[in-house]
């Protein structure tokens, strides 16, 4: 991860430790509420993806972070019942890597700025699934008192992180009940994302589901000449949720809003507590 020019910005109590993948040491980045150290009780839990930008600025990719810490922080001075455990997965650093976790199936990535010439990716998303609940997931409740009931966890990401959100909640319906997809890079070009939609409408499933997808009007990709494909990727996902069976879908577009960790910071308090607590959204 980036080593920038900052004192660490992590507030509370975020362990760190790492786990092999493929032989290679992965940082799993995990908070814990202020009392956990004197309760006994489980918490809720989110698992999140591209952990790095969680927390502390000092590791993030862009000089921007969720600050989930602090908005956990600040949710147990509201109501001590409020916060959850939240998990951070980094992924692999480079960035033709980090899309081939990300995703799914075969697909070009064009000429990026940090990526002088198109390359086609091969997408190890199953894998990237398999660490998780495989790996991860069983590591964090054998050391932390993570709730077990499916009702109380989640997982999250943004952008090719919401990718992997809805990837994971189609394929593992039994383990997540709620699916969190902050403006999910889900277009057809570059990433093929009708391939997605097809697993996800194909993956009929009995469990409950609580599922959750945006996107700013005022984001931008490099590959993106019209922000408003970004928009209208939404709703042929919606249409495949539907399909499969999942009905508790909210969708939202959120007015002004861009594709960067400080967005997605002001929109997580009030997802979170709709998703855990039954709050209402903003219009």
């Amino acid at each position: 991860m980036p080593n920038n020019p900052h004192s660490s910005t992590v507030v509370g109590r975020v362990d760190i430790f790492h786990l092999l993948r493929d032989g290679e040491r992965r940082a799993v980045r995990v908070y814990l509420p202020p009392d956990y150290e004197s309760q006994t009780r489980s918490y809720p839990v989110i698992y999140m993806f591209d952990g790095h930008n969680l927390f502390d600025r000092r590791t993030s990719s862009f000089d921007q972070e969720w600050r989930v810490d602090n908005i956990m922080e600040q949710l147990f001075r509201e109501d001590p019942m409020l916060p959850a455990i939240v998990v951070g997965v980094d992924p692999d650093p480079a960035t033709v890597a980090r899309y081939r976790e990300y995703s799914i199936g075969e697909w070009q990535l064009p000429r990026l700025v940090d990526n002088p010439e198109p390359q086609t990716v091969v997408g190890t998303g199953y894998l990237t699934a398999e660490f998780l609940c495989d790996q991860v997931k069983p590591w964090i409740e054998r050391t932390y008192r993570v709730s077990r009931d499916r009702q109380d966890t989640a997982i999250a990401g943004s952008s090719m992180g919401g990718y992997m959100s809805l990837f994971m909640g189609a394929r593992y319906p039994e383990t997540f009940h709620k699916v969190l997809a902050f403006s999910p890079a889900i277009l057809d070009y570059p990433m093929r994302a009708e391939q997605l939609r097809s697993l996800v409408a194909a993956s009929e499933t009995k469990w409950e589901q609580r599922i959750y997808l945006d996107m700013g009007t005022a984001e931008e990709l490099e590959y993106v000449t019209d922000p408003t494909e970004l928009v209208t990727s939404l709703e042929p996902m919606r249409r495949a949720l539907n399909a499969s069976g999942r009905f508790d879908v909210t969708m939202r577009i959120v007015a002004g809003a861009t594709h960067d960790e400080d967005a997605w910071a002001r929109r997580f308090p009030q997802v979170f507590r709709w998703a855990f607590h039954n709050d209402e959204l903003p219009g």
